[in-house]
């Protein structure tokens, strides 16, 4: 009878344990000004660089570069819902996926895509360089682009 007893307090133990560890998405988190600002990503299986600004007003301006030559300069809006960021291009069209926000500290951003290919890419806040910016290729629609943007 006392081994049952203490079996069942440990299982209960157990399952209060695990529940309280249940990580629940934290609705205090203010995701559009933590994402507001300059990120930078530089991805580790292939060769690109890519600058993501997002304004406090929900534009947003990318700089990617994939391979060799100049930055395209891409632009159009952000909204986010609770922790899901997803945006449109100035040309209308959709990004490829809606993005799942998680932020390990004020300066590190991991995006998840929800789309199924379960990409992740990690940015860390850093000022998009002037010389990025000044000698960036704009890019009008994401159909006249030679590769992908980045989101």
């Amino acid at each position: 009878m006392v081994l049952m007893k203490r079996t069942l307090f440990i299982l209960t133990a157990l399952m209060m344990l695990a529940a309280i560890s249940c990580k629940k998405e934290d609705k205090n988190i203010d995701y559009k000004a933590k994402l507001a600002g300059e990120w930078h990503y530089v991805p580790e299986d292939f060769e690109a660089d890519i600058y993501a600004v997002f304004e406090v007003n929900g534009g947003f301006e990318l700089y990617q570069q994939i391979g060799g030559g100049r930055h395209k300069h891409y632009s159009g809006t952000w909204s986010s819902e609770n922790s899901t960021l997803s945006g449109t291009y100035s040309d209308g069209s959709a990004w490829g996926s809606k993005y799942s926000m998680t932020f390990t500290d004020d300066n590190t951003m991991v995006l998840t895509a929800l789309n199924g290919s379960a990409d992740v890419s990690t940015y860390v806040r850093e000022d998009v360089p002037d010389e990025v910016k000044d000698s960036c290729v704009e890019v009008k629609s994401t159909a006249a682009a030679d590769c992908a943007p980045a989101f």
